[in-house]
């Protein structure tokens, strides 16, 4: 059994119209829902073994935040551009090179993408990950490899809005 956290990374800024969309930053919502999101996960799930982000300042930024709360170690921090403008497919190929002694993954990336990929390994789908949302699965596989045949069950999901409605 794996167990796989997307994160859609935290709102984003367009006030800086000149940046090149990689390059956008996150906005003050966006620092705090990933502050928010991050502290609540401290106390619901166990630490990431690994920890992998698009290389998008804007995934960067939330990846790195919820490191910190986590006290998990930022120069482990794995970039990885193939998550950014892509497609399930490319998901899944940078899922199945992850080491097998990573039981626990946290990935932090993008819609519409994120959002397409949850159906490839639950039964149930979701309308669209909302900025800051993580959907926790525990897959039914052994190897990370084989990522591209599991399926499993949601262990959680959360998003900003529903925190704050609590």
């Amino acid at each position: 059994m794996k167990t796989l956290y997307l994160v859609r990374h935290a709102k984003s800024s367009w006030s800086l119209n000149e940046l090149p969309d990689i390059d956008r930053p996150l906005n003050d919502r966006g620092y705090g829902d990933a502050h928010l999101m991050s502290k609540t996960l401290l106390h619901k799930i166990q630490v990431p073994d690994l920890m992998i982000s698009s290389s998008a300042i804007r995934a960067t930024s939330t990846a790195l935040i919820f490191a910190r709360t986590f006290g998990y170690p930022v120069e482990k921090l794995q970039l990885e551009s193939q998550l950014y403008e892509t497609k399930v497919a490319d998901y899944l190929e940078v899922l199945s090179r992850v080491p097998d002694g990573v039981q626990n993954l946290m990935v932090f990336a993008h819609n519409f993408t994120i959002s397409e990929i949850v159906p490839y390994f639950l039964v149930e789908t979701i309308e669209e990950m909302s900025t800051c949302a993580v959907m926790g699965m525990d897959l039914e596989i052994d190897h990370w490899g084989d990522i591209k045949t599991a399926r499993g069950n949601r262990a959680l999901y959360l998003f900003p809005k529903m925190l704050k409605e609590m």
